[in-house]
């Protein structure tokens, strides 16, 4: 049989802590790392999607981890972590990375960290913050964005804040407009 020296036992020992604390090492490094990596993070906002049909109506408020599309109604708020394209019809508050509003009715205050695009035929009664923000529609409500841009056919009923602002021939706006910094909320 084999038998193993005491430098060759202390070395496997040796090697064993050294490969378990490495492990450690690297479990307790995860817990501090974004858990997707932005390569990872970019494909799953591709492949996870959640849609709430036309002919759906949610009770209560959604959290959603990827991309989220109302067709239908949801009652409540609305919290998605990508982009949020709307379709339908949405009593609530909305918070999501970009939100995309497309002949929709929204009663609710928006909250759009990069970008929210209202096309025409869609009507917001709320106040909106986002950093970029295109209005086509109609606005009840504040508006505070980095940059604005207001399309021909908005209706804008409510103050503005902004720091860029742009206004096509033929959209109305009924308010105060405040050129300067907007608020770090709406920078994010």
């Amino acid at each position: 049989m084999f038998k193993k020296k005491n430098s060759d036992v202390q070395y496997l020992d040796e090697m064993e802590t050294e490969e378990k604390n490495l492990l450690e090492k690297e479990e307790s490094e995860m817990l501090w790392e974004d858990p997707i990596p932005s390569t990872a993070s970019s494909m799953l906002e591709d492949l996870k999607e959640t849609v709430i049909n036309e002919d759906s109506v949610v009770e209560g408020n959604v959290r959603c981890q990827g991309k989220l599309t109302v067709l239908g109604t949801v009652h409540g708020d609305v919290v998605c972590d990508y982009e949020l394209v709307i379709e339908g019809e949405i009593c609530g508050n909305i918070k999501a990375k970009d939100v995309e509003i497309n002949h929709a009715v929204i009663q609710g205050d928006i909250e759009a960290d990069q970008e929210c695009t209202i096309s025409s035929g869609s009507k917001i009664i709320g106040n909106i913050k986002t950093d970029r923000g295109t209005v086509d529609g109609e606005i009840q409500g504040r508006i505070e964005a980095a940059a604005l841009h207001v399309q021909k056919n908005a209706v804008l009923s409510g103050d503005l804040k902004v720091e860029m602002l742009s206004v096509l021939q033929g959209a109305k706006i009924n308010g105060n407009i405040a050129m300067g910094a907007v608020s770090e909320s709406a920078e994010k």
